[in-house]
């Protein structure tokens, strides 16, 4: 990605004023800088790819294109509203200029319907999710990348409603075109084995949620590195099912595995944290070691303490500390 962010660098300076070209290795440039986590340089690079293709008439396709980018740029730095208008201009430029079924326009209502899923609204997300899924199955057919990524977040749109069944059939279907159109080392065959283990714990499948799991464990360890906080929460993942099958010892491992990678992480790990804390201390009781239970809890609890808005959880982790017996581990 570097080596193609600096080359498109080089044909900008080469190239100087012309609107669409400039416009379209500037756009090359904020991909270049949304993999790289520069999301504010993202958005002035799409920004000005936008303008100078407004200012220069550019192909209504390449503006849609810039507009998806630049709003996705902006719901990434939290600039939730000013994303929701660039999407309504995409969307209003499909309209005018690209037919009904244009993969473009399913490109745009998928981002947008994932922009709203992640802001709380689950209804009118799934109306965008699935009418993109819609329109690409009629353009590539049933098996393509993009309709397995389509019924990834159709999973998770169904898992925010409550729909368990539909989002375990849209986590089988999106597994199942993975595994026939990627590479077996692909990140995202992971993250569809992640999300059909997540489904399966929240149903009460453990025994199904641990295997998916596993695999999905065993090909983070291929492609990515040693203390990568993805193959953290895998672990813990794997660690809550494995504690649910009363299977503590092999579930400790896995917390062993994944705390010192949340702590490491300091703030954006603090979730995980949490999370293998808790499940930890249910693990360590399961053993007989209630002292080390105890220790465990109280600093879920230390860290609960410092977000008045978890008051529900601080409650649940002050009940825990009460129910263990008065023992040493």
């Amino acid at each position: 990605m570097r080596e193609r962010a600096r080359r498109a660098q080089a044909l900008l300076d080469r190239i100087g004023d012309s609107g669409p070209r400039r416009a379209t290795l500037l756009n090359a440039l904020g991909v270049a800088a949304v993999a790289e986590g520069r999301h504010a340089e993202a958005v002035r690079l799409h920004r000005e790819a936008f303008e100078r293709l407004r200012f220069a008439g550019g192909p209504p396709l390449e503006s849609i294109r810039t507009l998806q980018s630049l709003a996705n740029a902006l719901e990434a730095l939290g600039r939730h509203d000013e994303a929701l208008a660039r999407f309504g201009e995409a969307q209003r430029l499909g309209a005018e200029h690209l037919g009904p079924r244009h993969p473009q326009r399913a490109r745009v209502a998928h981002d947008l319907g994932v922009l709203l899923l992640g802001s709380g609204e689950p209804g009118r997300a799934r109306e965008l999710l699935e009418a993109a899924l819609a329109i690409w199955t009629d353009t590539y057919g049933s098996v393509c990348v993009e309709c397995g990524r389509a019924h990834s977040s159709l999973m998770g749109q169904a898992s925010a409603e409550g729909e368990l069944g539909r989002a375990e059939h849209h986590a089988r279907r999106a597994l199942a075109i993975y595994r026939q159109v990627l590479p077996g080392d692909h990140p995202d065959l992971a993250a569809a084995l992640v999300n059909l283990g997540a489904v399966l714990h929240w149903r009460g499948d453990f025994a199904g949620a641990v295997p998916a799991y596993g695999e999905a464990l065993r090909l983070q360890e291929r492609i990515l590195p040693e203390g990568h906080l993805h193959r953290a929460i895998t672990e813990s993942n794997l660690g809550e099912s494995l504690v649910a099958l009363q299977r503590h010892a092999e579930a400790l491992q896995r917390f062993a595995a994944a705390e010192p990678v949340a702590r490491a992480a300091g703030q954006p790990g603090e979730e995980l944290l949490l999370l293998v804390l808790r499940n930890k201390a249910k693990a360590l009781q399961g053993t007989g070691e209630v002292g080390a239970a105890r220790v465990a809890l109280e600093q879920a609890r230390a860290l609960l303490k410092r977000d008045p808005g978890r008051a529900q959880e601080l409650a649940e982790v002050e009940q825990a500390l009460a129910q263990l017996p008065v023992r040493a581990g």
